[in-house]
């Protein structure tokens, strides 16, 4: 979101595609469709995109209330249900009141369930988790919800927090709040009808919906002010512990001997002292504001990235499980295209990409998108090798053809047989900052397609490093300016 801002800031003076949409678009649809607009080329492709723009589940561990009673571990998600409404009760998060107390002026929103089988970074199955959300689609604006933007942590911050960490010698815990968004109170009334499957004690389920109702007291998830409500609550909570956010990064905050990172509901402290990040830790515990959070000890993940320490100055960020997810979506097992048939050992060849309009139609129907986004993730947090190649895929995400699919193909193998290493940071300390950058001609002109002006434009790459470790990478094409 601020580096789309910061595009609409610094691009107002430039002409940009300009696509028509029908009036009756909604809000969402003309906010996408202009970040589309911004980053398309004169020719409809696209250029740079963030790592999460295409990034969509396409495990089978994620199910809807109908979907998860259909599945054969079906009483492990019941039991995940009781939990769920448990906490929830034990918080005070709602009130239970009859239907003649509502309102008439107000508009009660719908319970959904989401469910998943969730996972540790190595694919082991961790615990069945059932989330229970208010509809956010129901809700108005200036209604019952006003702001909602809310940061994360920038992934450059994370790798920078580390190499520190490890330069310095630094401790380190991370800490993970429980239900974190129910948390931070609400601003407005809204009310919520029941969940499927609960009731109230004592009564049954059709006299249940027909009479009673929920006010909700806590901001759940789902509500679309929920994240800028936990946000400014936690914000608020390190701030009245002295901590001062950074001027770059609003969700890296620092402290004398102590720096903290904050991801929605994940947190890591970096400080000179064990003692000292324990007392903060009891202090968030016990302090007035009420957070509720669990000690997850030294830090190996974070987002599904495994961190590993090699040795004392040495570490290693990986993320094998999706890449394991990645190569079963694309088909790569136990098939023709099975990557011990075909190992790689680049992740791209030769010719490059193009738009292919006469080429033939893809063979596989896997999720074209989904693959892209898998790998854009990939790239930006633990595989800088394939920044390029995952780019040119990414150009091609409306329309692919075989040969876009076969590049994908391509990738997928050349990950496969590194499933389990990622990138090595080994930090010197007598090094400091420093950028290197390159860029070819019209690195995609052949004589074959020198008719085709979508061929000419130029390719940048550039790495910024500190204490020789990669921090930030890209590979991207220029854009053309008239």
């Amino acid at each position: 979101m601020v580096g789309l801002m910061t595009i609409l800031t610094f691009t107002s003076h430039v002409t940009v595609p300009s696509h028509n949409l029908p009036y009756s678009a909604s809000i969402k649809d003309k906010f996408v469709r202009r970040f589309e607009e911004l980053n398309e080329h004169y020719d409809g492709t696209m250029n740079q995109l963030h790592m999460l723009s295409f990034a969509t589940d396409a495990s089978n561990d994620v199910f809807t209330f109908k979907q998860a009673m259909k599945e054969p571990d079906k009483l492990k998600f019941v039991d995940a249900m009781i939990k769920e409404i448990s906490d929830h009760e034990d918080r005070d998060h709602w009130s239970i009141v009859e239907r003649s107390t509502v309102p008439n002026s107000a508009k009660p929103i719908q319970a959904i369930w989401s469910f998943k089988r969730k996972r540790l970074p190595d694919g082991t199955l961790l615990k069945h988790k059932a989330r229970l959300c208010a509809h956010g689609g129901m809700q108005q604006w200036g209604t019952n919800y006003w702001e909602t933007y809310s940061p994360v942590v920038n992934m450059v911050t994370v790798r920078l927090v580390l190499l520190i960490a490890r330069i310095y010698n630094l401790d380190s815990k991370a800490i993970d709040f429980v239900l974190a968004f129910p948390q931070a109170d609400l601003d407005v009334d809204i009310w919520m009808y029941l969940p499927v499957g609960i009731q109230v004690d004592g009564v049954s389920e059709e006299v249940s919906d027909k009479r009673y109702i929920l006010k909700l007291n806590k901001s759940l998830y789902g509500l679309k002010q929920a994240s800028f409500n936990w946000f400014e609550k936690l914000r608020q909570g390190l701030l009245d512990r002295h901590f001062k956010p950074s001027a770059i990064d609003p969700c890296l905050y620092f402290k004398q001997g102590m720096i903290i990172k904050v991801y929605v509901d994940d947190c890591i402290i970096v400080g000179k002292s064990t003692s000292e990040i324990n007392s903060f830790v009891e202090s968030m515990k016990n302090g007035s504001e009420g957070f509720i959070l669990t000690d997850e000890g030294d830090i190996n993940k974070f987002l599904g990235i495994e961190i590993k320490e090699i040795s004392k100055t040495k570490f290693e960020l990986s993320q094998p499980y999706l890449i394991e997810r990645l190569v079963k979506l694309l088909g790569l097992w136990d098939n023709e295209y099975s990557v011990n048939c075909n190992p790689k050992n680049t992740p791209v060849g030769k010719p490059l990409l193009n738009k292919d309009l006469d080429g033939k139609p893809r063979k596989k129907d896997w999720n074209y998108r989904t693959a892209v986004g898998m790998l854009t993730y990939l790239q930006g947090n633990t595989h800088p090798d394939i920044s390029m190649a995952v780019h040119q895929l990414a150009r091609f995400s409306q329309d692919p053809k075989l040969s876009h699919e076969q590049a994908a193909t391509r990738l997928g193998k050349y990950l496969a047989s590194t499933q389990s290493r990622g990138i090595v940071y080994e930090p010197n300390k007598s090094m400091g900052l420093e950028c290197y950058v390159d860029a070819d001609f019209a690195g995609a002109w052949t004589p074959e397609t020198a008719h085709d002006a979508n061929n000419v434009m130029s390719r940048t790459g550039f790495v910024i490093m500190y204490a020789n470790c990669p921090i930030h990478w890209a590979s991207r094409l220029q854009y053309c300016r008239g």
